[in-house]
């Protein structure tokens, strides 16, 4: 019984240790850095994925916002959606999704 209490005590503790951890480098740029370190080991691990061949990924990331001036920090407008849509949609996909 004591064993019992034991083995979840230290596993609450590590849990809490953990995330206290995880919110005191969050608030550092080391954060950053070992997410993208993390991503890149995951792919890595998972291997090379394909995409079905019905689906289109449009992939929104910082040369996007700025060629279309849009702000980082707000979503993109409907109306500029709209466009991209409608322009796939006359280039024959059916499905979309925004990364």
């Amino acid at each position: 019984m004591y064993s019992f209490f034991r083995t979840w005590l230290l596993r609450g503790a590590l849990a809490l240790s953990i995330a206290l951890f995880g919110g005191l480098i969050y608030q550092t740029p080391w954060f950053q850095e070992l997410e993208y370190r993390g991503l890149d080991l995951w792919f890595f691990l998972r291997g090379p994925q394909s995409a079905p061949e019905d689906v289109i990924l449009v992939a929104i990331d910082e040369e996007s916002y700025d060629a279309l001036q849009v702000p980082m920090h707000q979503p993109w407008p409907r109306a500029l959606h709209a466009q991209l849509l409608e322009r796939l949609a006359r280039a024959g996909a059916k499905r979309v999704v925004f990364d």
